[in-house]
Parts: structure tokens; C-alpha cells; sequence
């Protein structure tokens, strides 16, 4: 395993289960709790851990934050 997926798996609560569920599902994976930076929402899905991010809370908190970040 690389560094910098190892440091992706630090940084997202469930990153490790996708491999796992991957061998009998065949269906886009999401994966959501614990990202804490762009970095890790944009690695998950560039490293093939995933397809799909969910970042609900921080959207909970602040609505507007796509407008925010644009």
C-alpha cells in the first residue's frame, strides 16, 4: 500500500470496507463519515477506494457552503 493511500485511510472513518464490499457488489460505492480535507474527498475516489463521497454534516452546518467555495 502507498503512502498516500495509507494517509487516505487515516482520514475517512470506513475507507478500509470498500475493497471488501467491492469482491460482492458491483455497484457504485459510497463512502461517508470523517473527511476532513479536499484532499481526502477528491483521493478516495482518484484511488479507486470509492465512487461516491457523502459530506452531509459540514452542509448541516452552513448551507451555503458551495457558494462559499466556489
Amino acid at each position: 500500500m502507498n503512502k498516500e493511500k495509507k494517509a487516505l485511510l487515516q482520514e475517512a472513518y470506513f475507507l478500509e470496507y470498500p475493497k471488501d464490499i467491492r469482491k460482492a457488489v458491483f455497484l457504485p460505492l459510497r463512502v461517508t463519515g470523517g473527511f476532513r480535507t479536499k484532499k481526502g474527498i477528491v483521493g478516495a475516489p482518484q484511488n479507486n477506494i470509492c465512487q461516491i463521497i457523502g459530506i452531509g454534516r459540514p452542509f448541516c452546518a452552513d448551507p451555503f457552503l458551495c457558494k462559499k467555495k466556489r
